[in-house]
């Protein structure tokens, strides 16, 4: 753990609403799919969403924009935000996490098991005041840690983002750096595997992951990253919550 750093936790009662805001996202995306399947009651049960998180008193811990998202009429968000909402299914899984209500690799970017995930949670309707009021945070220390794990994560997906236009000393460069930080990375037991000095997931170096994959392990590794800091005590809201703390 970063002993320059100071962490201070967000309150339980708060890492609980933030799952729940969560939780209520991942249905509000759900319900964009539902509605071109003809689902006649989109509308309302988006409705039922919104005041089913302002009952549980979530709404002082949403940023503008997600109350928006609850606010506007299903049809109106496009299938890119959609996409992106989707994602929340992993800010709600790392929450759960936080909380202890799963075990989890909590800083790698391992897509959650959405089904499993909410079927263990509390869902839109539900009654939260006991889920919130009695929640507890893991410890400082698990927390630090998974958040170290994301950010290095996030550093070398960012960092390989632009290697196809670097000129070949560039690469030669950052193929260092990324060698380096691997190998510093597997003697701390943030990475559980590396291949010719990169970070590797499933058997394959991060270089040569197809684009797809990476585009999709790059969002999951955002969000967890984002919810980690935030969890840190930085930024408003969970959106607005950086990837680093550095």
């Amino acid at each position: 753990m970063d002993d320059t750093l100071e962490i201070n936790l967000r309150a339980p009662r708060d890492a609980a609403l933030r799952l729940l805001i969560e939780i209520g996202i991942v249905n509000r995306a759900g319900l964009e799919s539902a509605a071109k399947s003809g689902y006649a009651k989109a509308d309302e049960e988006r409705f039922d969403l919104y005041a089913w998180l302002v009952d549980a008193g979530a709404e002082p811990l949403m940023s503008n924009y997600e109350q928006s998202v609850f606010k506007e009429q299903v049809g109106e968000i496009v299938d890119e935000d959609v996409r992106e909402l989707s994602f929340s299914l992993e800010t709600a899984g790392l929450l759960a996490w936080a909380l202890g209500k799963i075990e989890a690799d909590a800083g790698t970017p391992i897509r959650v098991n959405g089904g499993a995930l909410l079927a263990s949670l509390p869902g839109p309707g539900d009654a939260v005041g006991a889920f919130v009021n009695d929640a507890k945070l893991r410890s400082l220390e698990e927390i630090a840690e998974a958040r170290e794990i994301a950010e290095i994560w996030c550093w070398r997906f960012d960092a390989g983002s632009a290697r196809d236009a670097f000129s070949p000393a560039e690469k030669r460069e950052l193929d260092e750096t990324v060698l380096v930080t691997a190998d510093e990375a597997m003697t701390a037991g943030y990475l559980h595997e590396t291949i010719d000095g990169d970070f590797a997931r499933n058997g394959k170096k991060v270089r040569d992951l197809d684009e797809e994959t990476l585009d999709e392990l790059w969002w999951i590794t955002q969000r967890k990253a984002k919810a980690l800091t935030w969890l840190c005590g930085y930024g408003k809201s969970g959106e607005h919550a950086p990837t680093s703390t550095e």
